[in-house]
């Protein structure tokens, strides 16, 4: 044990009743009731150690106010002394009589005084009316009400009760630190809610804790949780007049606060999509693609020292999306607007949106008047499909395509469903009819949704229905142990056989190998529903479902956006006729062209944005022979002007636009 100091302290808890001349009296709370502190150290490097007498009277340090004080040794006659610092607690240690013994410390304590805080109320309204009076005056003042506090220093008297400051622990003194905002007085920003988030992340990163003080529709007032520590750091905004935005009044950047303190409380706190959000619109900014929440999470507890859960990285990667793109509730007020100019300007377009019973949007669907017409020198086989959207709100896209004879995709109609049941599918192949009229020449394929086979039998009763051959592929090497895809090609060979023989050797054959999956043939599917030798309509050689597969991978990318920029990718690339008209310059210094189209002329003015049409004078953004024009135009080698579509386009037309306007 040796080279250990230890000191012992004794303390009472009670009060001085009087006080006559040059003597006081003190009476305990409890009779013979003395508490002691031991510390492992010499009495030159022991401090305050308020929480730990706090502690030991079982009373709440934030409620109340201590006053230590002793009797001394060493006067006459004997006095009370008071202990305020370091110095003082030094004095009293070393106050001993002759016999080495040292004075019982006295504790008192008293309630934070109520009227006091009440004052300070009414003087934080006082300030605030005149802020509200004057919104752009900065006014230096604290939350106490005091002028001239800057630096956040407290000023105090000898009459007054001095509360005792907690110790820092783990630091002797502590040099000011920056809390890394750099905010200015007179800064605004859009909302409360923006401060608030502001000061989240500073919190986070900077490892300090703050106190509220006030918040409410025109104040956010918060201030160092070691405020009674004396730490200066303060934050005062006000909401500007007739504006939204927030503004900030008083503000003290600077800490002298430890950390250590700080970062104990702040390991408990958790983050949010806010906080989760503000960290990837930094490493992220502008971008949709961001990491996978579980990626976030490390990136959070790394950037931020806060851990999050995977629901809160999901929902602050969702934020953070939103953030950049809008949000997504402006698109879908947007729908009937998009639907109608769609209408107005690809006649015979045939557009629909259904409403649940609460008048929200539920199912949506779109065919444009030229694939309608186009179809008609198609073969009649149509393939409809579904892939889940990648939004905010769930759903599924749906479309129904065809082949041209090079086999290229032919998009015909597109719907958007809550999800793949009997009544969107119903819905959206009635929709459909409206468009394609039922008829024996007509088929359909797709894969083997209970939802597809019932609305394709009920609305289209004259049309054949086929299943594609790759998804049931899928199923069938599922009832096999081994050799799952060896199972899968073999099928699929025997269903892209032309002639009976062929299909039914090549068949026998797959059942002897394949007996487990011959028998889920039998039981769940009819043969001329997948042979295409057996099928009882005409569906060509499309037999497999490659198209919407091929669809899909178009889609990957625009089926994660909304629904304006959704039906946007999907229509742009329909611009191809263009690419393929016969275009001659006519006036380069003003960008005159000559479009032939069907044999006859059209004259573009890029300059002007016009053409002889007239469809870009009202439409206001380009027909078919400006953009062929454009296209001219860009691939000239001396060309004098460079021209894009959207320089051409309408500010109406532009989403910027119509986000302003909703």
């Amino acid at each position: 044990m040796s080279g250990i100091h230890l000191t012992n302290i004794l303390f009472e808890v009670g009060e001085y009743i009087s006080e006559n001349g040059e003597k006081a009296r003190w009476i305990p709370r409890e009779e013979n009731c003395s508490y002691s502190l031991l510390f492992k150290t010499c009495m030159e490097r022991i401090s305050h150690s308020v929480d730990r007498i706090c502690g030991k009277i079982s009373i709440d340090a934030s409620r109340s106010k201590l006053k230590l004080s002793y009797i001394s040794m060493i006067f006459k006659p004997r006095r009370r002394v008071y202990v305020v610092d370091d110095e003082d607690v030094q004095a009293y240690l070393n106050s001993t009589d002759n016999e080495q013994c040292r004075s019982v410390l006295n504790v008192e304590k008293e309630r934070v005084d109520e009227n006091a805080e009440k004052e300070r109320a009414d003087e934080n309204a006082e300030i605030e009316a005149e802020e509200d009076s004057e919104p752009r005056v900065n006014v230096d003042v604290d939350d106490d009400g005091e002028n001239g506090m800057n630096n956040g220093m407290h000023s105090s008297s000898f009459d007054d009760h001095f509360e005792v400051p907690r110790a820092i622990l783990g630091c002797d003194y502590v040099d000011e630190w920056d809390d890394g905002m750099g905010l200015e007085i007179g800064q605004e920003f859009p909302n409360k809610k923006a401060v608030q988030d502001l000061v989240a992340t500073a919190c986070h990163r900077n490892c300090f804790a703050i106190k509220l003080v006030k918040s409410d529709r025109q104040r956010y007032v918060v201030r160092c949780s070691q405020w009674n520590e004396g730490c200066g750091w303060y934050l005062r905004t006000t909401k500007v007049r007739l504006s939204p935005c927030f503004s900030v009044r008083v503000y003290t950047g600077k800490h002298r606060c430890s950390r250590a303190n700080a970062s104990t409380s702040m390991q408990k706190t958790r983050g949010t999509p806010h906080l989760v959000a503000s960290v990837l619109n930094e490493d992220y900014a502008g971008i949709y693609d961001t990491p996978a929440p579980k990626n976030i999470m490390d990136i959070v507890q790394a950037r931020l020292g806060v851990k999050v859960s995977y629901s809160t990285a999901l929902r602050g990667k969702h934020k953070a999306v939103n953030d950049v793109r809008g949000n997504p509730v402006e698109y879908f007020q947007l729908i009937h607007s998009y639907f109608y100019m769609l209408e107005s300007v690809n006649p015979g377009t045939v557009t629909k949106v259904k409403l649940d019973a609460n008048q929200k949007f539920l199912n949506r669907f779109a065919a444009l008047g030229a694939s309608i017409e186009g179809f008609q020198a198609m073969r009649k086989v149509i393939i409809v499909d579904a892939t889940s959207l990648k939004t905010s709100y769930p759903g599924m896209l749906v479309f129904a395509t065809a082949q041209d004879p090079n086999h290229h995709h032919y998009p015909l109609a597109f719907g958007i469903i809550d999800s793949e049941n009997h009544s969107s599918w119903g819905w959206f192949f009635e929709q459909l009819k409206t468009v394609i009229a039922d008829s024996h020449e007509l088929v359909f394929v797709s894969n083997r949704h209970q939802s597809i086979i019932k609305s394709v039998r009920e609305v289209y009763p004259f049309a054949e229905h086929g299943y594609c051959i790759y998804h049931l592929s899928q199923n069938v090497k599922g009832t096999v142990g081994s050799s799952k895809d060896e199972c899968a090609a073999y099928f699929i060979r025997c269903a892209e056989k032309y002639t009976y023989p062929e299909f039914w050797e090549c068949y026998m054959d797959f059942r002897s190998r394949y007996p487990s999956a011959a028998v889920y043939l039998d039981n769940q599917v009819a043969t001329d529903k997948w042979a295409r030798c057996l099928f009882k309509g005409v569906r060509y050689d499309v037999d497999t479902s490659n198209v919407v597969e091929s669809m899909n991978s178009v889609f990957r990318k625009a089926r994660n956006k909304e629904i304006s920029p959704l039906v946007e990718n999907i229509m742009h690339g329909r611009c191809k006729v263009a690419s393929k008209l016969i275009v001659s310059e006519v006036n380069s210094y003003l960008l005159e062209y000559s479009v032939i189209e069907e044999r006859v002329h059209y004259g573009v003015s890029l300059l002007k944005k016009s053409c002889i049409c007239n469809q870009f004078d009202i439409d206001k953004y380009p027909c078919v022979h400006a953009i062929a024009a454009v296209i001219a135009l860009m691939r000239s080698d001396d060309r004098n002007a460079d021209v894009n579509f959207h320089d051409l386009v309408s500010k109406y037309y532009l989403m910027e636009t119509w986000v302003l306007a909703y």
